[in-house]
């Protein structure tokens, strides 16, 4: 299992116009209403649970009025399962009326949304709808049904719903096209977008799994829309053809069977449950609460302070005498920028008389587009701002002349100029200290112990000054062995 993908798109690969996404979800939802019904029917003939009002809120011998007071009863008491049981049930005793099973339908799926059951209740509207279409229903229905999908995160079948909602007569085939064939295998371009959706989903997992949900949806959504071009359905189509393509090769050839092979898929496996498991708990544990980003950055201010800083500008000539002469012609009196222009490495096109693309941070000999110049922070920090330092300093290139055009004094941003960095450093804090946590608690739960003696002597480096040695999972219950 590849953790990346290359989206390499081999040549032109025959294009045969998808099924629809809708159509395909609508398919399976209605299957399990499907159940639902039948269910509700077994209730009815007192199949499950005997006499009485069973489980489900269907009471097998009630009068259909009586049926249908049960179900307005179970559903002021907030029992949903219960009441969408007992509405299946008066639905199949009240008879074969249309518009009312319709009413019904979307009643049931109302239920369901509000429990956020929302496959549940996407299958009720769409029971709704094949029934009859009811023209005081349709616009809430649809509403309805867009709120599911947006709560679903299934945008991509969102887009074609509203696609054939909006669109004058329907589109129903909206998404059917089928952009390949392998064999009798159709895949169609809805099918294409629910894998781009898929793997996009496994990206979030591994990359966001300390986001709140409002988060997580948010940037998916995001990420949903930079991919959502035609360019990148090409590529992932390449990919998930060749992936296909190999797959069966493999299983033609019963790869599956070969010892080797076998205990590779189950250290896959391993490795695949092993992130699931650790993904769980850090979306569980580290999650940030609404306030969490504010009151770290109070605590942690001097984390995010920007030292003191310069903006320089340069002329660069080849050796130490020249550069000592220009600088003694600069302390006469000759302009700095008519130099940098008449000798500086400036693209023409535009000129910045010499100026660094970047500030100078205090404490550090590195300048920006320039690289490691040796001296370079307590030369230009002992300089007055619009003065010229006063000596070259030298780098592989040549021999550099500085002038300060500026100092920068050091502050500490305010949040929201950097509370998307504020969140990483916070994200990435709960994340290790909620792995640490977890790897301790399983130590303990799985009586691990090490023998460290077995290992032999190993030379660590000393820990920097000011950091703390790193724990150990088992350390801290004594559970590693001298």
């Amino acid at each position: 299992m590849a953790d990346s993908y290359r989206f390499e798109v081999p040549g032109d690969a025959k294009a045969t116009p998808p099924s629809r996404p809708t159509r395909g979800l609508r398919l399976l939802l209605l299957a399990v209403l499907a159940l639902q019904v039948a269910v509700a029917g077994l209730l009815l003939r007192g199949r499950l649970g005997g006499g009485g009002v069973s489980g489900g809120g269907a009471a097998p011998g009630l009068a259909v009025e009586a049926q249908r007071e049960l179900a307005l009863k179970l559903e002021r008491q907030g029992l949903t399962e219960s009441a969408v049981a007992a509405w299946t049930g008066y639905l199949a005793a009240q008879g074969g009326d249309r518009d009312k099973a319709a009413d019904l339908w979307y009643r049931i799926g109302t239920l369901w949304q509000d429990a956020e059951r929302y496959e549940e209740a996407l299958a009720a509207y769409y029971t709704s709808e094949s029934f009859a279409h009811r023209p005081n229903l349709a616009d809430a229905l649809g509403q309805r049904v867009q709120e599911c999908l947006e709560s679903l995160g299934r945008l991509t079948a969102l887009r074609y719903e509203l696609r054939e909602r909006t669109t004058v007569g329907g589109d129903p085939d909206a998404g059917a096209a089928v952009v390949a064939e392998i064999g009798p295998r159709r895949l169609s371009l809805a099918e294409l977008d629910h894998i781009l959706e898929q793997r996009l989903d496994d990206e979030l997992d591994r990359s966001a799994a300390g986001l709140t949900p409002e988060q997580r949806a948010q940037r998916r959504a995001g990420m949903l829309k930079q991919l959502g071009d035609n360019r990148v359905r090409r590529q992932v189509l390449a990919q998930y053809l060749a992936e296909e393509l190999l797959y069966r090769k493999a299983c033609d050839e019963r790869l599956s069977d070969q010892p080797a092979v076998r205990a590779r898929l189950r250290q896959l496996q391993r490795g695949v449950l092993a992130n699931e498991i650790i993904r769980r708990e850090l979306a569980e544990k580290a999650r940030l609460a609404p306030g969490d980003v504010e009151a770290f950055y109070e605590t942690a201010k001097d984390q995010f302070r920007i030292p003191e800083r310069a903006r320089l500008a340069h002329i660069r000539v080849p050796d130490e005498e020249r550069a000592k002469a220009l600088i003694a012609s600069l302390n006469d009196g000759q302009d700095f920028d008519s130099l940098a222009r008449t000798l500086g490495q400036d693209d023409p096109r535009e000129p910045r008389n010499g100026a660094l693309p970047g500030a100078v941070v205090r404490g550090r000999d590195e300048a920006p587009g320039l690289g490691r110049l040796e001296g370079l922070d307590e030369a230009v920090f002992t300089t007055a701002p619009g003065a010229v330092v006063a000596r070259p300093l030298p780098s592989p290139t040549g021999w550099h002349v500085l002038r300060v055009l500026e100092r920068l004094p050091a502050e500490t941003p305010p949040l929201d100029d950097i509370r998307d960095q504020v969140t990483e450093r916070l994200r990435g804090q709960r994340e290790r200290e909620a792995h640490e946590a977890f790897l301790q608690r399983l130590y303990d739960e799985y009586d691990v112990v090490v023998h460290q003696q077995a290992l032999g002597a190993v030379a660590e480096p000393p820990p920097a000054a000011g950091d703390a040695a790193p724990a150990t999972p088992g350390a801290a219950a004594g559970k590693a062995s001298p």
